[in-house]
């Protein structure tokens, strides 16, 4: 429908070419493959960097034993206990 107007249209109808929705559509889908392509590379770097600093983070933490989860979940019963019981008793 707008192509039609602008080709009937005497002062738009050289630029018809590129007037109208399907014009539009088609120079957004060009700007946005344009920015993806141009940002792609920087977000690659960005997300390998932070997996890179993830995986030397998981290599720092101690050892996962059957002993240590124990403990450590010992040490998260007492602190809630204390937390918890804290408050009550005064």
């Amino acid at each position: 429908m707008t192509r039609r107007y602008f080709e009937a249209h005497p002062a738009y109808r050289t630029l018809s070419s590129q007037m109208g929705t399907a014009f539009l559509v088609q120079r957004c889908s060009l700007l946005l493959v344009q920015a993806i392509q141009r940002e792609l590379p920087s977000i690659d770097a960005k997300v390998k960097e932070l997996i890179r600093k993830k995986e030397e983070d998981l290599r720092a933490l101690p050892e996962t034993t059957p002993e240590t989860m124990r403990m450590h979940y010992q040490e998260i019963v007492r602190e809630f206990e204390a937390n918890f019981n804290g408050p009550l008793l005064h």
